[in-house]
């Protein structure tokens, strides 16, 4: 099975909590304050800073540490200990030594797991299909995932963890909502073996791909010209003679004869529901984009789109199964993408 990345931890999450506690109740007895350096605790255990304010988090939680959430941060500002967190602590501190490497400490349940790597290829697996299957807005849960796959409480934390440090996952809610990124969905797509089967479709008739797209010139401009480079010809609706027809006429003679669709998605409005607070407000594609999209999703088939998006913009949650393809600056970004998905679905392209 194909490995993410070497297995670093030495610690699990049961050990960080335990030393947490530590810190507190040693602290509280000497009677001084506890501000926790976790750049050295982090280095010193040989864990990552997240670890570390991960267990914290899970401590507040479990109200064994005093804290706050403060300026909407997901890690809360500690206190100090709490009597549950003090009863837990000199309870379990004769016997924590011998049972945190086995992970049995009851500060967190566990199951007996697979590989360290096993469990994160499975864990991305889930994330992944969900993501193809619902689209990039979609926000998964950690819980959720990892007791589908099969995994305990405290390897769902440790997994979690590893990926979002990484840059595989990321964090978008204090109570463990996560994304996939673009570096995880790349990953996923290179790895054959957690790919998820697409339909097979017919060979292209025509080499003509038509472009929808916004007020982006210049992104629309980039991907004719990758188009064009790779030997097939892009079509935009605006340089098409209009032959006294109207919109929709227009639009249905140029697709009759196409076989692939990419769909530009760029912040050109803004749009909120009604009676929406101003900081509500999202950006999104033009309605014309959403409509012939909708319409070539019908006319194709979603396996003949591709949809490539950029910024923080709102996607369409009602068309899924779509290809959705992320970039940054430019479309460039996003080429290697783009002559994938054309080469799944029958194209030959120039070298």
């Amino acid at each position: 099975m194909t490995s993410i990345i070497p297995h670093l931890r030495v610690m699990d999450q049961t050990e960080v909590r335990f030393r947490i506690l530590k810190e507190y109740y040693e602290a509280e007895h000497a009677g001084s304050n506890v501000s926790l350096d976790v750049e050295r605790l982090a280095e010193s255990w040989g864990v990552t800073k997240r670890d570390i304010e991960f267990a914290v988090i899970y401590l507040v939680r479990g109200n064994l540490l005093r804290g706050e959430f403060v300026g909407g941060s997901d890690v809360p500002v500690v206190i100090g200990l709490t009597s549950t967190g003090i009863d837990a602590f000199e309870r379990q501190a004769s016997r924590v030594t011998q049972e945190v490497t086995t992970g049995n400490h009851n500060l967190a349940s566990s199951t007996k797991s697979s590989s360290p790597d096993e469990d994160r290829l499975k864990f991305m697996t889930e994330v992944y299909r969900i993501y193809d299957e619902s689209g990039p807005n979609v926000v998964s849960n950690m819980k959720e995932i990892g007791e589908k796959v099969g995994l305990g409480a405290l390897a769902i934390e440790k997994v979690a963890t590893w990926l979002a440090d990484r840059g595989y996952i990321r964090w978008m809610s204090i109570g463990g909502g996560l994304s996939i990124t673009p570096k995880g969905i790349d990953f996923m797509e290179k790895d054959r073996k957690a790919r998820v089967p697409r339909p097979q479709i017919a060979a292209p008739s025509s080499n003509r791909i038509f472009i929808v797209h916004g007020h982006d010139a210049s992104s629309k401009e980039e991907l004719a010209r990758i188009l064009e480079k790779l030997g097939l010809t892009p079509v935009i609706l605006h340089e098409q003679p209009q032959k006294g027809r109207v919109l929709i006429e227009k639009l249905e003679d140029h697709t009759s004869d196409v076989d692939y669709a990419f769909v530009l998605l760029t912040p050109d409005d803004v749009g909120s529901p009604l009676n929406a607070k101003p900081e509500q407000s999202r950006s999104r594609a033009r309605q014309n984009v959403i409509f012939e999209f909708g319409y070539l999703m019908g006319k194709l088939g979603r396996e003949r789109i591709c949809c490539l998006y950029t910024g923080d913009i709102e996607l369409p949650s009602d068309l899924e199964g779509i290809v959705y393809v992320p970039f940054e600056k430019s479309v460039h970004g996003a080429y290697e993408k783009i002559v994938t998905e054309l080469r799944a679905a029958g194209y030959k392209l120039n070298p």
